[in-house]
């Protein structure tokens, strides 16, 4: 199976991950798969504040649909997520 993961920065300030399946002919539409939303967490610990990250299903729990269309223009980043 064939994975494109990239980190999305949208426009209204969320960050998500996600596996980049297809775009549309036109290329305004990006099809994606399994989008997760990023959220850095800080907690207090004896040895000081630490930073975690918090994943959560970001469209999955509105709706049963596989593969998510979103358009380029509320994309302000894109880059390949580490491995």
């Amino acid at each position: 199976m064939n994975t494109n993961y990239q980190i999305l920065k949208l426009s209204n300030g969320e960050n998500i991950i996600c596996d980049i399946k297809d775009q549309n002919e036109d290329g305004v539409i990006l099809e994606v798969t399994s989008p997760l939303k990023m959220d850095v967490m800080s907690r207090v610990t004896k040895e000081g504040i630490q930073e975690g990250l918090a994943l959560t299903r970001w469209v999955q729990p509105f709706t049963d649909e596989k593969d998510i269309p979103i358009n380029k223009a509320t994309i302000v980043t894109m880059v390949p997520a580490s491995l």
